[in-house]
């Protein structure tokens, strides 16, 4: 890597993990991109004013915001209630237990930010409407450091203690619970586990949840071929081959 793009602080556990595009690295170590570490000034017609006076013409502009999360937005006796002990209490990554009118929504890493935030705001609005049953803020405690006790030991580096990585699936799963929603996706268990996991499963999610609200039970979806179903064949397979 080239020594401009190693970020000065220590990047956060679990970074790694996460697909990193390397072709920027050649290119940079190519001369084709430059690399420049400074802060904006302001934006020009043509492109940027850095802090130390140079200008820069630029086709495109990523505000790369980092990974540094910072409260300081919210009362300190607010944030106390919220970020204890250097880490977040939120009930679902989401809930404050104590501040049940405050949520964080995509304010945590997975590896399908995009996904777990939208399933996380469809949670959130149930929650904020009263359609959703969430538990007492003893029991949300509880779960809160269930959560913690296995982050100490499956992510032990992860300061703030809300780093989701490559565990989303089963947040997910989670807040579909929750929603009393279908957590199986697709019509057979091979391609549940073993396929990849795509945005389009969940391209109905809003009609599952207005079909939950109207009847009674999760939303009905097509017959599910489960690894059960799997088994009973095999042995009726063999019954037959036997006899």
């Amino acid at each position: 890597m080239p020594p401009v793009l190693i970020p000065e602080r220590k990047m956060p556990a679990g970074f790694e993990s996460i697909g990193q595009v390397d072709h920027i690295y050649d290119l940079v170590n190519e001369g084709r991109v430059s690399a420049i570490r400074n802060s904006i000034k302001k934006l020009t017609d043509t492109g940027v004013e850095l802090e130390n006076g140079e200008q820069h013409e630029a086709d495109l502009i990523v505000f790369a915001t980092g990974w540094q999360r910072d409260l300081s937005f919210i009362e300190e006796s607010l944030r106390q209630q919220i970020f204890r002990d250097g880490r977040f209490r939120l009930y679902r990554r989401i809930l404050p237990p104590e501040q049940q009118r405050l949520a964080f929504v995509g304010y945590f890493p997975t590896l399908a930010c995009p996904i777990s935030s939208e399933i996380a705001a469809y949670w959130t609005a149930e929650c904020f409407s009263g359609d959703l049953k969430i538990p007492s803020v003893a029991e949300m405690d509880e779960e809160i450091g269930v959560l913690e006790d296995w982050a100490d030991e499956r992510l032990p580096e992860s300061p703030d203690g809300i780093f989701t990585g490559p565990y989303h699936c089963h947040y997910i799963n989670d807040l579909l619970g929750d929603m009393n929603l279908s957590i199986n996706r697709t019509n057979n268990f091979i391609s549940e586990y073993l396929a990849t996991f795509e945005p389009k499963r969940f391209r109905n999610l809003a009609q599952e949840i207005d079909e939950s609200k109207r009847g009674s039970g999760a939303a009905k979806r097509g017959f599910y071929f489960s690894g059960l179903h799997a088994l009973a064949a095999m042995v009726i397979a063999g019954i037959f081959w036997i006899f």
